[in-house]
């Protein structure tokens, strides 16, 4: 069970900000130990610093020394830009992917870096904030990559041992089907931030395209352990439980999580993956639809799931739109392949493969192509290996 609660609470007048911190013993709901901090809100990172360091002496354990030491290179920041940046990253985190949403992300950390550009955090929201159109399939490589690298490189020239940042680089590698370079980034961001769980996150990508699941899954398992209240790293691990057919363990952890975060948009995107895989497609259609805020026509995983129930028309009505869409605006070309793979057109689907691939934009999609169950019945096509072979040859066998 849980040994200690912490509660916290801030709050803000004009330019000083005070914190207060509690740990609660769970079962007598007495306090174990109490603070109050008040500062100047330039000097909020410093005021971080202090509270975990308080914390972590009440508890009788450690802070992470590579904590301490960048708590310790933060300056003073400008209280606007750091306003700018906690809005930033709220929004960031749950957009699910809206592009209107992401795109106020990036208005906060820009006008956060444009109040304070010594701001090396806010530099790295800012590369997050563009990477996460990349990690949705919402944009162009080419013209995302570009914003993601200057404003990684930035803060790296303001603090050459930021681990977020080589993060952000090792995530772009990825993106851009550089495996190798991918790996080491993001291990090195690990070096660096041993407890970031982004990090850890993005690692499962690299091991689980390499075929070792068991790694992948301790991987997200440790981002979730670090933050447990993103519904992003539980989606991981329901993705590893679907790339390695293990439905009913995804099912379950999903379940389970869908308690805490009731309708959560990405966790029922993955659990009706986790029934279609299993077959269970009429669940899998009703879970799929209740998450369709747009128009159903909008959901393409909808309109495999049709296809595989025997509801062609309906299928073939999401792929007629998706393909509509194309024509003004981005789709990925992988949607579409998958669309006429589960419409049982193969040589149609490996013709958006292709394009897939020569696209250069989609390796979000693509990395787990090798192993996902659904085009297992075209990995012996030679056309698929010919597709395939300059990307991920030197993974096929693993």
């Amino acid at each position: 069970g849980v040994a200690t609660l912490l509660r916290g609470s801030l709050r803000r007048s004009h330019n000083k900000v005070r914190i207060s911190v509690q740990l609660i013993n769970p079962d007598t709901e007495a306090y174990i130990w109490a603070e109050d901090y008040d500062k100047e809100i330039a000097d909020i990172l410093n005021l971080q610093r202090e509270v975990a360091e308080a914390v972590s002496d009440a508890l009788q354990v450690n802070l992470d020394p590579v904590l301490r030491d960048q708590f310790q290179k933060q300056g003073a920041v400008d209280p606007d830009a750091y306003v700018s940046y906690l809005r930033g990253q709220e929004i960031m985190k749950t957009s699910s992917g809206d592009p209107a949403l992401l795109a106020r992300s990036v208005g906060y950390f820009e006008d956060a870096v444009r109040m304070d550009p010594e701001f090396a955090l806010a530099w790295v929201g800012l590369a997050e904030a563009h990477y996460e159109y990349l990690y949705w399939g919402r944009g162009r490589i080419d013209d995302i990559a570009p914003k993601v690298r200057a404003a990684a490189d930035t803060a790296l020239s303001l603090d050459p041992d930021l681990g977020e940042a080589y993060c952000l680089l090792g995530s772009l590698a990825i993106s851009e089907f550089d495996i190798d370079k991918g790996e080491q980034l993001l291990r090195k961001s690990l070096l660096l931030r041993p407890n970031y769980a982004p990090a850890y996150e993005r690692l499962a990508v690299v091991v689980s395209a390499k075929g070792d699941f068991e790694e992948a899954r301790r991987l997200v398992n440790k981002a979730v352990d670090l933050d447990p209240l993103s519904t992003r790293y539980v989606a991981g691990l329901a993705y590893e439980s679907y790339m390695h057919e293990e439905y009913d363990v995804g099912i379950e952890i999903v379940k389970r999580y869908l308690e805490f975060y009731p309708g959560d948009n990405y966790l029922t995107w993955h659990l009706a993956c986790l029934h279609y895989g299993k077959g269970q497609y009429d669940k899998a259609i009703e879970l799929f639809k209740s998450r369709t805020i747009t128009g159903a026509e909008n959901n393409w995983m909808l309109g495999v799931t049709y296809a595989s129930a025997g509801q062609t028309e309906k299928a073939q009505e999401i792929l007629a739109f998706q393909l509509a869409k194309a024509q003004r605006t981005f789709v990925p070309y992988y949607i579409i392949a998958a669309l006429y793979l589960s419409l049982d057109q193969p040589d149609m689907a490996l013709d958006y493969l292709e394009q897939s691939v020569q696209s250069g934009n989609e390796a979000n999609f693509l990395w787990g192509v090798i192993h996902a169950p659904d085009w297992e019945r075209l990995r012996s096509h030679p056309r698929f290996q010919e597709i395939v072979e300059p990307l991920f040859g030197h993974l096929m066998d693993q």
